[in-house]
């Protein structure tokens, strides 16, 4: 790609005879092997040839494979650059990365052209090419592209990592066989993948490239690897070779005032939000992410042991990094302070049987001021290790405008004191209005709307997908404010309204409006169901949220409503699959609605 709004930042051809130790490092960029690779990377399979990098793929018999692998990770951004080369290549937003490539096609081989953080707080990581071998006839016809990244956008949280689900391109024919160009454009706004410089895929979906915008995650650097059996399974019977050749690698930045054109900064508000939250995540690694009023003197992050702490990942998956009190007796907070108003939090601890240990959960609403205990929802997790047993605290109720989270540690000895190894706190705007009362919000002065949802308040039957009037409202069509008093055509309207005619004690409930939040963080399966329901009738009786398994209900929360119209919340969550949310509203007759929400 050589269009005139870019400008060439990085190359290299591969002419010199051998690597370029300044450009690249052999291996990845934190070392020689990685996980769910059964090849170690040799500095003897990676090589230059005929002005080509040269990337081998060898079983030495035995099952023991070796592979070649190169890196361009700045030596400067880890503390053990063991693989790294001398300077690196970084790359961001607003580049054009590619590279000529024939790729391995040997069936377990997974042959990539990848990028991940300088710093290595993945995910994010971005698939430039990749060619799966799972046996399949057509699997090396065919080039995938991949996006990888945390729902909650924070670097480093493999709790919410999932895939983008990016396309492919079928070249139809054995990539081993022909030379072919693989890119990827990164953009702010948009992310796009390329064959031979044609587009087959792109997303400018606004949750994925926040995880790639995020600061903390950039700059990149790029790899090419070949990892074996991690796709499919290689050929064990007899020793062989195979190989993954790159003809060139390059980096194009956009030239000053060029480019894909930037949001429009006075664009509406996208009414379509599905609004979902903020998920601060801290892995307890460091004591940065805690607010500077937290007892950070009296506290530390231990790291030895790790194999007695487990997480509540579904793997008991080993806990590298947990904080815990500084060899005092005394009693120690961490406060977290995450910039909203705190709706959810989960956290997983650990205390010891015999020696104890113990936790504590309080809310502000006022900065810190005072605070109001908590009683989130304990459960057990994992076997004991050590006699080191390992706790899971979610949240059951977090007061409205909760600005900040505490969380004490005591106990009686300093030396097997609790320790807290993950936490997880949902947020949102600054100041959110109570949905089953209402309380915290202003009442508009002429209208009955909430202005960031248009939804009914509560007082008014407007009907909820147009906005538009009732038959049996006396709003002003092009408006929406109310028609003036002497209106005859709203007399008669409300006339009609408070009668105790047929029509209004025939009506049935009404399910006006329901937004399901999913979080699959650590554990749980969990949902947060918003909903608005009315009947005409005003005889509304109660909503039922239930999480399904296929047919199964896992977990079920009900409230009772009563009136015209009533909204509110539900949590519901499991340690099982689930399907879908089911959300029924019943009046006094009997009659009900129903709504399912897939997962």
């Amino acid at each position: 790609m050589d269009p005139e709004n870019w400008e060439l930042a990085f190359e290299d051809r591969f002419e010199n005879g051998t690597l370029d130790s300044d450009s690249w490092g052999i291996g990845f960029g934190w070392g020689t092997t990685a996980s769910n690779d059964d090849a170690t990377v040799a500095d003897e399979d990676v090589y230059i040839e005929n002005g080509e990098l040269v990337l081998e793929i060898n079983h030495h018999g035995g099952g023991e494979f070796t592979q070649g692998a190169v890196n361009t990770g700045s030596p400067d951004a880890v503390d053990y650059p063991v693989s790294r080369p001398n300077e690196g290549v970084q790359i961001g937003p607003g580049m054009y990365i590619e590279a000529r490539m024939k790729p391995a096609t040997r069936n377990g081989v997974l042959p990539a052209f990848w990028s991940k953080p300088d710093n290595e707080n993945w995910p994010p990581e971005i698939d430039f090419v990749e060619v799966f071998h799972y046996g399949n006839a057509s699997d090396s016809e065919v080039a995938h592209g991949e996006l990888h990244y945390s729902e909650s956008g924070q670097c480093n949280d493999e709790s919410t990592h999932t895939a983008a689900g990016m396309g492919s391109y079928d070249a139809g024919h054995d990539l081993s066989e022909e030379w072919h160009v693989y890119g990827c454009e990164w953009q702010e706004d948009e992310i796009r993948f390329y064959f031979d410089g044609e587009l087959y895929d792109s997303t400018d979906d606004s949750d994925i490239l926040s995880a790639f915008n995020n600061q903390g995650c950039l700059p990149h650097y790029m790899m090419f690897s070949n990892h074996v059996n991690r796709l499919g399974t290689a050929d064990e019977s007899t020793t062989w070779s195979d190989e993954t050749r790159v003809d060139w690698c390059r980096v194009w930045e956009h030239a000053p005032g060029s480019g894909s054109p930037p949001e429009d900064e006075d664009e509406e508000p996208d009414e379509t939000d599905d609004g979902s939250e903020d998920v601060l995540v801290d892995d307890c690694s460091n004591l940065e992410t805690l607010h500077p009023s937290s007892d950070s003197d009296a506290l530390f992050v231990d790291t030895s042991n790790s194999q007695h702490f487990k997480r509540n990942d579904g793997n008991c998956s080993d806990d590298d990094a947990r904080i815990a009190r500084s060899g005092s007796t005394d009693d120690a907070s961490m406060i977290y302070e995450p910039g909203g108003s705190i709706s959810d939090f989960r956290v997983e601890a650990h205390d010891h049987v015999e020696y104890g240990g113990s936790f504590a959960f309080y809310a502000s609403t006022d900065g810190g001021d005072s605070w109001t205990e908590l009683s989130p929802e304990r459960t057990e997790y994992c076997d004991v290790q050590a006699g080191w047993r390992h706790l899971e605290y979610a949240a059951q109720s977090v007061p409205s405008g909760t600005d900040r989270l505490r969380i004490v540690l005591s106990g009686a000895s300093a030396n097997w004191t609790g320790q807290v190894g993950h936490v997880e706190i949902e947020y949102g705007e600054e100041s959110e209005t109570d949905p089953d009362t209402g309380d915290d919000s202003e009442p508009d002065d002429e209208d009955d709307h909430d202005e960031e949802t248009s939804e009914p308040d509560g007082e008014d039957d407007n009907d909820e997908e147009t906005g538009e009037p009732d038959d049996e409202d006396d709003n002003d069509e092009e408006t929406g404010e109310p028609d003036d008093e002497d209106d005859e055509e709203g007399d008669d309207d409300r006339e009609e309204e408070t009668d105790d005619g047929s029509d209004d004690a025939d009506s049935e409930p009404v399910i006006e409006h329901s937004l399901v939040r999913w979080n699959t963080n650590g554990r749980w399966n969990r949902a947060r169901v918003s909903w608005i329901v009315s009947d005409k009738g005003r005889d509304l009786k109660s909503v039922t949220t239930e999480l399904l398994a296929d047919r199964d209900v896992l977990e079920t929360e009900t409230s009772s409503v009563d009136g015209l119209i009533e909204s509110g919340e539900h949590r519901v969550r499991s340690d099982e699959d689930v399907s879908a949310v089911r959300i029924t509203v019943i009046d006094e007759a009997g009659t009900e609605e129903r709504t399912i929400e897939t997962y």
